[in-house]
């Protein structure tokens, strides 16, 4: 899993995702991914990429506040969730507490490692009742996006496939054409 992790980070240094001022950004992501789990389940659908993206946005964000990416991101982490029984909405309800904390800790400049590690340990549990595991679903996250071409508009990766880029390039354009004398 270290071995993958490494390979995510210098993905996201590569397309400059590491900088301390996308911290929001990078939240806001981790909420959009999160909804997409939950859609998965509440659908009965193969959450498996929901996952992954989930937790490359967990590491980005990890990686960009500075965090120790191995105590945050452990395959082998076993946090002992409130919830008990084998029904995912369960574990996905207690993960929206810790989502809660880490966007309020990103908003008031707080540490919240220990809150990426049971979001982590979460989607190890749910990637386990859904016959997987965490490697293999950020496995499969990260075999879409390596090869992956966009641009960086404040923070956030606009992939050239989306039907925002072209806008998201005009913007870009236009603020580089004010900087210039």
């Amino acid at each position: 899993m270290k071995d993958l992790v490494q390979k995510i980070i210098a993905w996201a240094e590569e397309k400059t995702l590491l900088n301390i001022s996308y911290t929001k950004t990078h939240a806001l992501k981790l909420v959009s991914e999160f909804g997409e789990i939950c859609r998965s389940i509440r659908n009965s659908q193969d959450c498996r990429d929901d996952i992954g993206d989930t937790l490359i946005v967990l590491i980005i964000l990890a990686a960009t506040s500075n965090y120790i990416i191995d105590e945050c991101i452990n395959e082998k982490i076993d946090h002992n969730f409130l919830v008990s029984g084998d029904d995912p909405r369960s574990v996905l309800i207690e993960l929206g507490l810790y989502l809660g904390i880490i966007s309020d800790s990103v908003i008031k400049g707080l540490i919240f490692n220990e809150e990426i590690g049971y979001m982590v340990a979460g989607l190890k549990k749910i990637s386990e009742m859904q016959g997987s595991s965490l490697r293999e679903c950020l496995e499969i996250s990260y075999h879409e996006i390596k090869d992956r071409n966009g641009i960086l508009l404040d923070g956030c990766f606009i992939k050239d496939t989306d039907e925002s880029y072209q806008g998201a390039q005009a913007i870009l354009k236009n603020r580089e054409s004010k900087v210039e004398p």
